[in-house]
C-alpha cells in the first residue's frame, strides 16, 4: 500500500481541498490493472475550517464511485449533514 497527497488552493492562495490517494492490490498476485485506489478528500472554507470530508474508490478501468460517509460541516465546525454511500 502506498499513498500521496495533493493540495489545491483557491485564487487567493487559501487551501481549498486536499486529496489523499491510497493504492492497494486486493490480493497478493493481483496485476497492476486490479489495483484499487481510495481517494480521501477534505474541502475547506476560505477561513481554513473544514467544510467536508469525502471518499471515492476507483481502479484502472473503473469509474469513480462515492463510498463511505460523506460529512459536511458549517463554518463554525458543527456537523451539518452526513450522506452514506455504499457500493
Amino acid at each position: 500500500m502506498y499513498g500521496d497527497t495533493l493540495f489545491f488552493y483557491d485564487i487567493s492562495g487559501n487551501l481549498a481541498s486536499t486529496r489523499f490517494y491510497e493504492n492497494y492490490k486486493p490480493y497478493e498476485d493481483a496485476s497492476c490493472h486490479e489495483t484499487i485506489t481510495n481517494i480521501s478528500i477534505k474541502e475547506y472554507y476560505p477561513s481554513g475550517k473544514l467544510k467536508a470530508t469525502k471518499q471515492i474508490e476507483t481502479c484502472y478501468q473503473c469509474e469513480e464511485t462515492r463510498v463511505r460517509a460523506w460529512m459536511y460541516y458549517s463554518e463554525t465546525g458543527e456537523l451539518d449533514s452526513t450522506k452514506i454511500y455504499t457500493t
